[in-house]
C-alpha cells in the first residue's frame, strides 16, 4: 500500500491496469533486491524496506514512517546519509555516501541515493556492505608488509622505515640507529630438530624482542634468521640500552613443547650518515653484526 503511494502521484488520476501492472513490477523488483534498500517519501520518511534490508545484521530496524537520516546518524554519528537524503529529494540527482558503523565490529557501507520512481519526490536508497571487501583488501595490504611466518614487518617494509628515518636525519638532523640480529646456531637447531621446529624457534624469538621494543621502533626479519630492528630518534645510549635488553630476553631457556633449547644473538649496530640509501645503511648494520660475530670469545 506504502509503495503504490509512493509509485503514484496524489495529483495523478486514478492509475490504468498498464499503470498498475508496472507499479506492481517496479514493487516486486524493490523487494527482491538482492542489497538493502529503503524507499523514502518527499519528507524523507520511511514508505518502504526490502527483504534484504530487514535481514542485515549491521542496520538499524525500521518502521513505516521514520527518519531514515535521523536514524542513521543515531546508528551511526553520521549525518552523511541524511544530507545525501535531503539533497537527491531536493534537487532529483543520484549521489552516494560511504558511512561506517561501529558495535560488536567495524562495519563499512557505500549507500547510493536516487530519484524514487515517481512523480510525487522521494528517494530510493541502497545500500552496499563493503565490510568484507575492505577487510580483504586490509589482510592483502597486511601480508605484503609483514612476514608470514613471524608476523613482523619483511625486508620490504623495513627499508622503507629505513629511507623515511634517513630523510628525517638530512632535513632535521634527527639521528637514528639500526640493531642488526642474527641467531647463533640456529642452522644447527635446524638439522638437530628439524626446520617445524626451527620456525617454532623464530616465532618465540620473535615474541619476546617485540615485548622490550618501543612502540615508535620497527622490528622486522630480513632474512632467515636474521632481524632488523630500526630506533627511531636514538639519542645517547639509547640504542645500547636496547641491544643489551634484547640479548637479555633470551638469557631464559625457550621451550618448544617440552624440548627446550637455549640460544643467543649476535647484534650489530650502525647509526647511518645522511649520505647512505636504506640498503646501504642495511649494510653498515650487517657488517656490525657481522664484525661482532667473529670477535673472539664472543
Amino acid at each position: 500500500m506504502g509503495l503504490f503511494r509512493l509509485l503514484t502521484s496524489n495529483r495523478d488520476p486514478a492509475p490504468s491496469a498498464d499503470q498498475n501492472a508496472r507499479n506492481k513490477s517496479v514493487q516486486v523488483a524493490f523487494l527482491a533486491l538482492p542489497t538493502p534498500a529503503v524507499l523514502v517519501d518527499a519528507t524523507g520518511a520511511v514508505i518502504a524496506v526490502n527483504v534484504a534490508w530487514l535481514r542485515h545484521p549491521g542496520l538499524m530496524k525500521l518502521r513505516a514512517g521514520d527518519n531514515v537520516g535521523v536514524e542513521w546518524a543515531r546508528m551511526t554519528s553520521d549525518m552523511s546519509v541524511a544530507e545525501a537524503i535531503a539533497e537527491v529529494i531536493r534537487e532529483r540527482r543520484p549521489t552516494q555516501v560511504e558511512s561506517t558503523h561501529v558495535s560488536r565490529e567495524l562495519r563499512r557501507f557505500l549507500v547510493h541515493v536516487g530519484p524514487a520512481p515517481s512523480s510525487g519526490g522521494g528517494a530510493l536508497a541502497v545500500v552496499i556492505d563493503l565490510t568484507s571487501q575492505f577487510e580483504r583488501e586490509r589482510r592483502l595490504l597486511h601480508d605484503a608488509i609483514h612476514d608470514p611466518l613471524t608476523g613482523v614487518p619483511n625486508r620490504g617494509f623495513v627499508l622503507q622505515r629505513i629511507e623515511e628515518a634517513l630523510l628525517r636525519l638530512r632535513r632535521y638532523g634527527d639521528q637514528f640507529a639500526l640493531l642488526y640480529l642474527d641467531l647463533n646456531a640456529f642452522k644447527r637447531i635446524n638439522d638437530r630438530y628439524g626446520h617445524a621446529y626451527g620456525d617454532e624457534v623464530l616465532r618465540e624469538v620473535t615474541r619476546r624482542w617485540s615485548r622490550v621494543i618501543r612502540a615508535p621502533d620497527v622490528l622486522g626479519r630480513v632474512g632467515g634468521d636474521e632481524f632488523v630492528v630500526v630506533i627511531q630518534h636514538a639519542v645517547g645510549p639509547a640504542a645500547t640500552h636496547l641491544a643489551a635488553r634484547i640479548a637479555a630476553s633470551l638469557s631464559e631457556p625457550l621451550f618448544i613443547g617440552s624440548t627446550a633449547v637455549v640460544t643467543t644473538v649476535a647484534i650489530g649496530m650502525a647509526t647511518p650518515p645522511g649520505e647512505a640509501n636504506a640498503e646501504e645503511a642495511l649494510a653498515l648494520a650487517d657488517a656490525a653484526m657481522y664484525a661482532r660475530k667473529q670477535a673472539p670469545n664472543d
